[in-house]
């Protein structure tokens, strides 16, 4: 979803087909079987077939965080390259305006980083007889799925290999504790390198087959109101959220902007990824109860970030 543009919609086939266009491209530029790919894009629709091209060729997604306006370009740089000294990143697959801030890091002795790659630039066509020649390399459900790292909230981030198994068993943890069905939908503008947008919301549909709406979190900082509308117009059902999305939905949303809003097809609204706060919950109750939300709708997780996403989750009803 966009604010300002129609949404744009993927199927499971444009999709895998856009995927597997990608991946014969990112081998045409050397990425191979357990390369280290860290993924760098804004939202963008070009980010989930990206993505599924680097698994397609065996190598190892890692999706980064995209420098922002607050954040100085030196301080972006620092970070990142802390990240390749100790991470084994391969490639940098991003946008090419970053072009003049990576660069630099190719320069650089210490890191493994082979090349920044743009698979956007000069368009991504895909092609004509609509063949494709990617074959998966063989896998296990112990081989590594993707590469995380944490927040870095408390030292250094740490790059943390998860497998196939992994992520497998936790989505089919969570398809059973929140009683997923083919009528969910998701609703997200968690950025994909949280550990909650990208396992909770990404992968659940990925590997249950659930739909999901993605906002662009710098949006909806921007328009919180654009949660509820998504959630009314295309009947979303389930979201995850962080507390202090309650209060300020709650505080920032006016009145305007919600006409023809409704919230009755919400069944939970799960909270985590900070401590969580009945005040909270309390608050954004209140002020939303009058557009269909359910208060039995409000729900915890608690989690381990990089160890499990939902230790213990809040029972649907």
């Amino acid at each position: 979803w966009n604010a300002k543009l129609p949404p744009f919609r993927w199927t499971w086939g444009k999709l895998f087909e856009r995927a597997y266009s990608y991946a014969n491209k990112l081998k045409e530029l050397g990425v191979a079987e357990g390369d280290v790919c860290a993924i760098m894009f804004r939202h963008h629709k070009e980010f989930y077939p990206l993505y599924l091209a680097v698994i397609a060729l065996g190598a190892l997604p890692s999706v980064i965080h995209y420098p922002n306006p607050r954040l100085h370009p030196d301080k972006f740089r620092q970070g990142l390259q802390g990240m390749a000294r100790r991470s084994g990143l391969d490639w940098i697959i991003t946008e090419q305006e970053l072009e003049s801030i990576l660069h630099p890091l190719l320069y650089d002795q210490e890191n493994t980083i082979r090349g920044v790659l743009f698979p956007l630039a000069g368009g991504n066509n895909l092609p004509a007889d609509g063949t494709f020649h990617i074959v998966h390399p063989p896998t296990t459900p112990d081989s590594p799925c993707f590469l995380q790292h944490s927040s870095g909230t408390t030292g250094l981030q740490k790059a943390v290999v998860i497998s196939n198994r992994a992520v497998l068993q936790h989505a089919y943890e969570v398809n059973k504790l929140i009683l997923l069905t083919n009528e969910d939908k998701v609703v997200s503008w968690l950025p994909l390198y949280h550990d909650m947008g990208l396992i909770c919301v990404f992968y659940l549909s990925l590997t249950c087959g659930v739909p999901i709406v993605q906002i662009d979190p710098f949006e909806w900082v921007a328009i919180p109101s654009l949660f509820m509308e998504a959630i009314s117009r295309e009947k979303g059902t389930l979201a995850f959220l962080t507390n202090f999305a309650y209060n300020f939905m709650a505080d920032r949303i006016r009145e305007e902007d919600l006409k023809s809003i409704r919230l009755d097809s919400v069944r939970m609204l799960i909270s985590g990824g900070e401590r969580v706060r009945a005040d909270s919950h309390d608050k954004f109750y209140r002020r939303f109860s009058r557009y269909g939300l359910k208060r039995e709708a409000l729900a915890a997780i608690y989690g381990c970030a990089e160890a499990t996403g939902a230790i213990a989750i809040t029972p649907p009803g």
